[in-house]
């Protein structure tokens, strides 16, 4: 699949059957087809896309991410459902989740999220991993005692020193937001993909998110984020974009350990929304989620994945 990104001001993007034909001003144009698309980042404003383009998109559940002029997330264009997959008997089921159930799956996912913090700090050497570790077995029900917060509190000066600061406005914090938002653009049309309405949460449950559910589900891989960033200040602190965004838009291919299969992370993410499919439907069952998040120098980037000019 294609992570479509661009990145020149005055390029254009246009419906050509089902492929999108993207113009630029500085290069030969390029044709994508839908089926290969996973998302489209329009990283600069100064981008024209076609009504027709989008609607094409919309209709195939994939999600527009539009930056502003600092190159950062500004706004999704995101299908709410598509007609030959999204359940509305499902959705009611979704909202009607009993709130133990709720509580215990989102205590799974906290749970997930936490072992793979602790994870990554371990294999970059932090004295505060096993610190990290011991959290994720303390958690309860619902996260009742906010074990996620504590193990916040050691993570981030583990990973990337005492200064730091998660709210900042430095380079690294505007890497991991920019490297959630593709993240989160992956889950949400997973979501789409795989019948589950996105607005109806687990945890998050905000009247102005229409994305509650990808908020939660996307907890334990924000460590995929985490690791290429971490990598990329290693080799240069001033984190130059070229450094880490053709990483994080790739970050689909990242393997990760998932019920004691090695899958890319794509795979992974759809496996955890089927699994949380069939607990809505059958009112059981555990969700499927990751064990282990693989180094970034395992990631398998293959040809087809890569427009040429493009990403």
């Amino acid at each position: 699949m294609a992570t479509v990104e661009i990145t020149s001001h005055g390029s254009t993007i246009a419906l050509d059957g089902r492929r999108l034909r993207i113009n630029r001003a500085d290069a030969a144009s390029a044709h994508v087809p839908i089926d290969d698309v996973d998302f489209v980042i329009l990283q600069v404003p100064a981008v024209g896309v076609s009504g027709a383009a989008l609607a094409a998109l919309a209709s195939a559940g994939i999600p527009v991410l539009l930056c502003d002029d600092k190159h950062l997330p500004a706004a999704w264009l995101h299908p709410l459902g598509v007609a030959d997959v999204f359940d509305p008997d499902r959705a009611r089921r979704q909202a009607g989740l009993p709130e133990r159930t709720r509580d215990r799956l989102w205590r799974g996912l906290v749970i997930a999220k936490i072992a793979a913090q602790a994870d990554l700090l371990s294999r970059r050497g932090s004295d505060v991993a096993a610190r990290v570790a011991r959290l994720s077995g303390e958690v309860k029900e619902g996260d009742a005692d906010n074990r996620e917060a504590l193990a916040a509190q050691l993570y981030w000066p583990g990973l990337f020193g005492r200064d730091f600061r998660r709210r900042g406005d430095g380079p690294i914090a505007g890497a991991l937001d920019w490297g959630y938002a593709v993240l989160r653009a992956l889950v949400c049309r997973s979501l789409v993909v795989g019948g589950l309405y996105p607005a109806i949460g687990l945890h998050h449950r905000s009247a102005g998110n229409a994305f509650n559910l990808a908020d939660d589900l996307i907890e334990p891989y924000r460590p995929l984020v985490d690791e290429i960033v971490v990598q990329a200040a290693a080799r240069d602190p001033a984190l130059p974009p070229a450094l880490w965004k053709p990483d994080l838009a790739a970050l689909g291919e990242i393997p990760v350990e998932l019920d004691g299969k090695i899958l890319r992370a794509r795979a992974a993410i759809g496996e955890t929304i089927a699994s949380l499919a069939r607990i809505i439907d059958s009112g059981k069952g555990a969700l499927a989620l990751p064990r282990r998040i693989g180094g970034i120098e395992h990631a398998g980037r293959m040809a087809s994945d890569v427009v040429d000019g493009v990403l």
